[in-house]
């Protein structure tokens, strides 16, 4: 699993001890499962990488607490701009062709909260992502179309905590 994004914002306001900006900007998602062997339930698994283009737009909150402490944050809605999935059927049987699907409609949610000092952060964490069907392709069997396959529809959370330390 792998993600990028390059973002510009803006502070906008200063609301007494708070402040309020924005950020857009571009991300790249990477996910790769290695599911190669046989599974529970005995049938053979494959390789897949998954690659998204997502738009990601957002909006942070930074509240001033006692002795430098504050409280931030942010909320963010990823569009996805269009990705792929490359599932590599021949792991399954060399005479399956491999299979690459556009995957073109999708969201993601992106919700934070932090407790920061000069040298700490620390809070939780939730990330969503929605995405739709893939398009249909045909999977082929020795040169011969043998069936059609797509990405179904997926959804993914994560949850968590972060903590960082700040070294100076």
């Amino acid at each position: 699993y792998f993600e990028g994004r390059i973002l510009l914002g803006n502070n906008w306001s200063r609301l007494g001890r708070s402040d309020l900006s924005s950020y857009v900007g571009l991300g790249y998602r990477y996910l790769k499962n290695d599911g190669r062997g046989l599974t529970t339930t005995g049938h053979a698994g494959y390789r897949r990488e998954s690659n998204y283009l997502y738009l990601p737009i957002g909006i942070i909150h930074r509240a001033a607490l006692k002795e430098g402490a504050k409280l931030v944050s942010s909320i963010e809605f990823d569009y996805l701009i269009g990705g792929t999935q490359n599932s590599q059927l021949s792991d399954v049987n060399p005479s399956f062709s491999d299979l690459k699907n556009s995957q073109n409609e999708g969201h993601g949610l992106k919700l934070n909260l932090q407790y920061v000092t000069e040298k700490w952060r620390v809070g939780p964490y939730l990330h969503l992502w929605k995405i739709a069907d893939s398009e249909v392709k045909p999977i082929y069997f020795n040169g011969a179309i043998n069936g059609y396959g797509l990405e179904p529809e997926n959804n993914t959370l994560e949850l968590g905590i972060e903590l960082r330390q700040s070294f100076d």
